[in-house]
């Protein structure tokens, strides 16, 4: 378990499938996820199994996020597309419930996985997309150092128009000076 100062990551457990299915679901959750398809409980059981798959292989990285306080599980974070060659992955997360978001968890979450990243898994680069209407986690992105390289326009279509991609990145070098400007602030997993 890798513990940051609000939540924990962990590997995610067939346990888990009865609280995920009170929000998967949900129309802002799917909306989030940018998938707007109904779940089933059997679809999340072998999506945990993928998981377990792919961290054995090495390609992929996802945790269940809980609360550091009661153990609650409250969304997922995670690394893919981990390329060891080019020392690179890409960062995804989602925050299941609308009532925890902007408290703080998922930047939180999102400090331990870059401390998995370059401090354990030695990589050099890491990159996410998000929408560009979702501002609060835009200036999460920010504030945790990661750069806006560009944007992938109208890439989705979501409540009757069409909404941009913001890409961004964070470098080795510039994870490591936002450690060492702020310590206190970052959860080290090493």
């Amino acid at each position: 378990m890798f513990k940051g100062k609000k939540v924990n990551l962990r590997s995610f457990e067939l346990s888990d499938v009865d609280e995920m299915m009170k929000y998967i679901n949900d129309y802002l959750v799917k909306r989030a996820l940018g998938d707007p398809f109904p779940t089933s409980s059997f679809d999340q059981e072998e999506w945990i199994k993928k998981t377990w798959k792919q961290k054995r292989d090495g390609s992929n990285y996802n945790f269940a996020i809980e609360l550091s306080e009661n153990k609650k599980l409250i969304g997922v974070a995670g690394l893919k597309r981990v390329n060891s060659i080019n020392r690179s992955a890409s960062f995804t997360i989602a925050i299941y419930s609308p009532s925890n978001w902007n408290k703080g968890y998922g930047t939180d979450a999102l400090k331990v996985i870059l401390s998995i990243a370059f401090d354990l898994l030695n990589l050099h680069s890491v990159n996410l997309r998000v929408y560009e209407y979702n501002k609060g986690g835009i200036k999460s992105y920010e504030k945790s150092g990661f750069t806006r390289t560009g944007m992938m326009r109208e890439r989705d279509y979501s409540e009757g128009s069409y909404h941009g991609d913001v890409m961004m990145d964070i470098l080795e070098q510039e994870y490591y000076h936002m450690v060492e400007k702020e310590p206190e602030n970052w959860p080290r997993i090493v």
